[in-house]
This record gives structure tokens, sequence and C-alpha cells, in this order.
């Protein structure tokens, strides 16, 4: 698509951030396959549009000056590098076991890209379970949903205007989500510590609707009644929420549950740091693979607990897909944009 069009009356011009052209980019650093991928895990009827419609019909650019401007909520969900136009858009998540020792991991690219692969990282990684004795439900270190709402209300209430990323802070006896800036200077102080905030509008309302159509975001102002509802059901200390006078942050805090008060920085820290092995690793794929369906190599390296694609991923990839086990959604063409690994379906014995 020109960056001048003839269309100027369909394209009106918006105040909102994130639904704000941005003269600084081109359309053309919206990526087709990217909005396209997006609108096949939704299940959209716009799936398979050309580049053109599906920016107009989508929302996905403004006239600005007589030119098709992409829009801000665009970049950050459908470019290779929102950080290119958005210094700070990513997600830092470090695993701190004591003073010095830490496992850091760094999350980057489109947000709804970055945040799964956060969540990802939490789901394999972070997170651990015991079932007691005598009972069949099991009781986690810090629930899932709990974690995921907090880093997920972190990503929609972010100002992308601010250069500092979000940053999830993992310590033996709590996890810390931080994200710029806090909250509405007139929500009460108690009402930010004892997380009943609640706000009339959303920050990126834009972004918000992606995530939501990928099933990260739901609706409004249900984030902070879900984190201590999943921290309650667990058993688990209430987690709160920090901020200063001039709410330039908002920190949420979920403490540990006292069960693994104890372990919590042995076993997460020497899992990660430990020499893996070939089965360890492969397990591990494995075991992404079946909970989250098919996902990018950087996804499934995200999910094993890896910051980055290295040698033995590399090795146990190849060797799963010759022991067909797994295998790629394209695999006439390995190199294919929307490529991803899958387990191999196993049809059932007559």
């Amino acid at each position: 698509m020109d960056d001048k069009t003839e269309f100027n009356e369909e394209w009106p011009e918006y105040d909102r951030f994130d639904d704000s052209a941005n003269d600084e980019a081109s359309i053309d650093d919206i990526r087709w396959d990217l909005i396209n991928d997006h609108l096949a895990r939704t299940g959209s009827p716009l799936k398979g549009g050309d580049k053109d419609t599906l920016v107009r019909t989508m929302g996905l650019a403004r006239c600005i000056s007589g030119k098709i401007r992409p829009v801000n909520a665009g970049l950050l969900m459908f470019s290779d590098d929102p950080e290119k136009y958005f210094e700070g858009a990513r997600v830092e998540m470090s695993v701190v076991s004591g003073p010095g020792c830490s496992i850091d991991n760094v999350f980057e690219g489109p947000l709804g890209f970055q945040l799964g692969c956060a969540l990802g990282f939490v789901k394999n990684v972070v997170v651990r379970g015991k079932t007691q004795e005598g009972r069949n439900d099991r009781t986690y270190n810090w629930p899932y949903e709990s974690v995921k709402e907090a880093l997920v209300n972190a990503v929609c209430h972010k100002d992308y205007r601010i250069s500092e990323p979000i940053t999830v802070k993992v310590f033996p006896d709590r996890i810390e989500v931080m994200s710029f800036p806090g909250p509405d200077p007139r929500i009460p102080e108690e009402r930010v510590k004892d997380m009943t905030m609640r706000s009339s509008s959303l920050r990126n309302e834009r972004i918000t609707g992606f995530l939501r159509e990928m099933g990260l975001a739901e609706g409004r102002n249900t984030g902070m009644r879900k984190i201590t509802s999943a921290m309650e059901d667990n058993g688990s200390g209430r987690p709160f929420c920090e901020t200063d006078t001039g709410r330039t942050y908002l920190r949420t805090v979920l403490p540990v549950n006292e069960r693994f008060l104890d372990e919590t920085s042995e076993t997460l820290i020497p899992r990660k740091n430990r020499r893996n092995t070939s089965d360890d690793v492969k397990t591990r794929i494995m075991e992404a693979l079946g909970k989250e369906g098919c996902m990018t190599s950087k996804e499934l390296c995200a999910a094993v607990g890896y910051s980055n694609v290295n040698n033995l991923f590399r090795r146990c990839l190849a060797e799963l897909m010759e022991e067909r086990e797994i295998s790629f959604l394209y695999p006439l063409n390995p190199r294919d944009p929307r490529q991803k690994v899958c387990l191999v379906k196993r049809r059932p014995l007559a």
C-alpha cells in the first residue's frame, strides 16, 4: 500500500495514542503475514485477505497530513520490532535466587508474541505444583492464572511512550510485576494496595482488543479480581500492589505459597543452571507442544526455558523430527515466515 492515497476521507484522524497514526513509520512496516497469522489463530473470516483490505478493515492505519500511516497499535502488534518505534516495548524476566545470582530472559517482538513467550516460560519453568497426600487437588507455588493476569494487565496498561520495559522478577518468596506508569492519581491509595481499584477507561483499548481476540486478555476490570481469586483458591497469601506518590509505576506483588518457601530457590534455579541432557529438553519440547499446540521455534524455545535458540535445542528438534514425533507446519518450505513446529498426530490403532 502506498503512503499517499486518494482515499483521504476514508482515513479519519484519532487522538488516542494506541489508535493514533505514527508519522515516523511506513505502512510497509506492518507485516501481512503477522496480521494473517493473528486472523488464523482467532478464527477470523478476514483470514487470507490482501494487505490493503486488511489494513483498512482492521483500522491499522490513519490519514495524517494527506498520507497513510500505521497506527501505534498496528506497529506494536504486527511489526517485526516494535522497539524500533517504542523504546522499552519488551518484557524482561529474572529468576533470582540470591545476590548476584539470577537467570535473565528478554522477550521481544510483536506484543502478542512476546507475551505468549513470557507466559510459556512462566507456565513451563516458573510454576510448580504439589499434590498433598490424601487429596486430589494440587497446590502451586504461584497459580499460573494470577501471574498471567498480572503480566497481561501490565502489557495492556503500559504507556508505550515511556522507555522503561515491563519487568517480572521471581524471588524465592514472591513475584513482582512492574509496569509504567502507575494508576490514576484519583484512585485512593488503599484501593491500589488491596487491588480493588477500577478504571472507567483503558489506556490501550486497541491493543487490549487484539489480545482479547487471542484469548490473552479478558473483560474490563476483571484482571485484579482474577489475581486475588486464583491466589485465594491456591491457599496463597494475599497479593497487593504498590506505587509511589507520583504514580509513576505499578508493582504487583504475588507472595509464594508457604509450602514452597523453603524450596523455591532450589527447585527453580538449579533446573535452569544444571547441564540439560537431550532427553530433558526433548521431554520439555513434547510437553510444551502438547499443552500449547503448534509453536514457532522462538515460542517453543522460551517455553522450555531458554532465552535463545542454542545448539542443544536445535539438535533436539532435529532428533524429534527424525523420530517422527514432531514436524514442521509447512514441511515443503522450512524457511516459510509462518513456520511452526507441531506434534505429529497419531492415528488410533484399529
